[in-house]
């Protein structure tokens, strides 16, 4: 299973001069494999929010969390880093 999906990540791309491009690491954008993925990876994020008392939305490998205070947004972007381990890219949006 390991080749497999190391297989779908390693595959080329065509760019828009229909040249093909080798890739060395992450999954094409569209690609068929990365909503799986996604899932299997954020996994553990989605039991972390099941266990919180917070509104959390998840599509594919894109979330949205939302808080009351800025302060509470900013712990939760704490514990979720902590969480998955990694520098993910993380926005935080006021809403009015």
């Amino acid at each position: 299973m390991q080749n497999l999906i190391k297989l779908c990540i390693c595959t080329g791309k065509v760019d828009n001069k229909f040249a093909w491009t080798d890739s060395k690491k992450g999954v094409p954008q569209g690609a068929v494999l990365s909503p799986l993925l996604a899932n299997l990876y954020l996994h553990e994020l989605d039991m972390w929010a099941a266990k919180q008392s917070t509104p959390y939305i998840r599509y594919a490998d894109d979330f949205i969390i939302l808080a009351k205070s800025e302060k509470q947004a900013q712990h939760y972007q704490f514990q979720i880093k902590e969480l998955l381990k990694i520098g993910y890219l993380f926005r935080l949006m006021k809403m009015y």
